[in-house]
């Protein structure tokens, strides 16, 4: 009989499902039992998690089917029992507001002799914050592949860096030591940011034939190596900071300020999430939303910027990326050229939109400073809008596209690293964002009211001290 907690039940089921471990007709929990420790094993085509738990005087090998764990999680520490049956069956009891449940489960015969992965013999120490620079990874990484592996990370084990694009982004990440020599690709998957695994402690890294394998005590991941799979040469792409045209570095406080305002700030094409971004003789940001003629533009007053005035045209999503990432200093080197974020260790590339589509600069455009009380505020995290299908396999797939002629309204307003697919809107997001504006909005207006009644008593004081003035004045004549 092996037994676990509802609490560990609920642990097991989030882990398992973030690394793509879900429950189907081949989808098995593997207990293993022996002395002092109980080892709990699944896994899928590409990625497998084992648990390991402390016990006492437990001795027992079960195999189960993996959605139990979807009836019987929970936030207690009441146990769930699992208990082979002689049938072959697999008996599951545990407590629900204290009253009894049962469930039997069948175990497919070809699935009973499941074998537990062993890791390698040898594990390379990466320091902790090594599953963050995977789950940023995976968030420039693609889920949907036309061709090359885009929704796969590349491991570099010669130069220790991890690679992740989605053909329009690029984010290269260094400084780490992987015990092999070759550029490995493997899944991009949403469990090396789950709360789960302690994100703050050092990872321990190797590899066998077919997987690279991470540890995190009590956690190990397997993650099958693509053996297969292409992925873009993104090196070629990745100018040297020193020679951009311009840079703009930004403040602390108008970074904050920028990340907090982007999300609601209005769009006039869900597809592309456009804004202007003008360096001249103030750093403006620049939207406009569907039917309005005048723009909304923020100014970042504690912002510099070196080099030359220059316009651009870009995703929204992109720099809220950068931002989120922490990078406060963008590099560009023409309108139609890839921005880079550059600090040495990592470098994030994003491609523009067409220039000739950037918001000119206006008289009557609703203008908002990035002031230090406005600054102040925490950070919203940016949404990106959900994806649509993939695009289809003839699109281009040379690196940025450089444009030959002027182009007309019918052309796509997007740029490619890669060929790579657009992301609309979501009508869920946009009312989110208009909820946001007009709270802020409801606040300046009472901040105003406010400020208008504190003026009229103020007037009315002086009204009235004025008044008694004349007074002691016909008093004293």
């Amino acid at each position: 009989m092996i037994t676990i907690a509802r609490s560990l039940a609920r642990t097991l089921r989030t882990v398992f499902r973030r690394a793509g471990i879900k429950p189907g007709p081949n989808a098995n929990l593997l207990f293993q039992a022996a002395g002092d420790e109980l080892i709990i094993q699944a896994s899928s085509g590409i990625a497998a998690v084992q648990y390991r738990l402390p016990i006492v005087d437990q001795a027992e090998r079960l195999v189960a089917p993996l959605e139990f764990l979807d009836a019987t999680e929970g936030r207690s520490s009441d146990p769930v029992t699992l208990e082979r049956q002689p049938n072959g069956k697999v008996l599951v009891q545990w407590t629900d507001r204290g009253i009894p449940q049962m469930l039997v489960q069948d175990v497919p015969a070809k699935q009973k002799d499941e074998l537990f992965l062993e890791p390698p013999a040898e594990l390379t120490s990466c320091p902790a914050g090594f599953l963050d620079s995977l789950h940023n990874a995976t968030a420039c990484a693609d889920r949907d592949v036309v061709r090359y592996a885009l929704d796969h990370l590349q491991l570099r084990g010669s130069v220790g860096q991890i690679v992740a694009t989605d053909g329009r982004q690029v984010l290269r990440q260094g400084g780490f030591s992987f015990p092999w020599a070759d550029d490995l690709l493997v899944p991009a998957l949403g469990v090396f940011s789950c709360k789960e695994l302690p994100q703050d402690e050092p990872v321990s890294v190797g590899k066998t034939d077919d997987w690279i394998v991470l540890r995190v005590e009590p956690w190990t991941l397997w993650l099958r190596i693509n053996k297969q799979a292409r992925f873009p040469k993104v090196d070629d792409l990745i100018r040297p900071a020193s020679s951009a045209s311009s840079r703009l570095t930004l403040s602390q406080q108008d970074a904050i300020f920028l990340a907090n305002s982007l999300p609601s700030l209005p769009c006039d094409d869900p597809l592309h999430d456009p804004i202007t971004i003008e360096l001249s003789s103030q750093i403006a940001i620049r939207a406009r939303g569907e039917g309005q003629s005048r723009p909304t533009e923020l100014v970042l007053v504690d912002s510099s910027y070196a080099g030359e005035p220059v316009t651009i045209n870009t995703n929204r999503r992109f720099l809220a990326q950068a931002l989120k990432l922490g990078f406060r200093e963008i590099c560009i080197y023409s309108p139609s050229s890839p921005a880079l974020c550059d600090n040495g260790s990592r470098q994030y590339l994003w491609a523009l939109l067409e220039p000739s589509d950037a918001i000119k600069a206006s008289d009557d455009a609703l203008r908002i400073e990035s002031l230090g009380q406005q600054a102040t505020h925490s950070t919203v995290p940016f949404k990106p809008r959900r994806k649509t299908p993939a695009m289809p396999a003839n699109k281009p797939e040379t690196p940025v596209e450089q444009p030959t002629e002027q182009p007309s309204a019918g052309k796509t307003r997007r740029r490619h690293l890669q060929s790579a697919n657009p992301m609309p809107g979501s009508p869920i997001d946009q009312a989110i964002a208009l909820r946001a504006a007009l709270r802020n909005a409801a606040t300046q207006a009472n901040e105003l009211i406010r400020s208008l009644k504190r003026q009229k008593r103020q007037t009315k004081l002086v009204a009235s001290a004025l008044g008694s003035l004349k007074e002691l004045q016909k008093v004293a004549g």
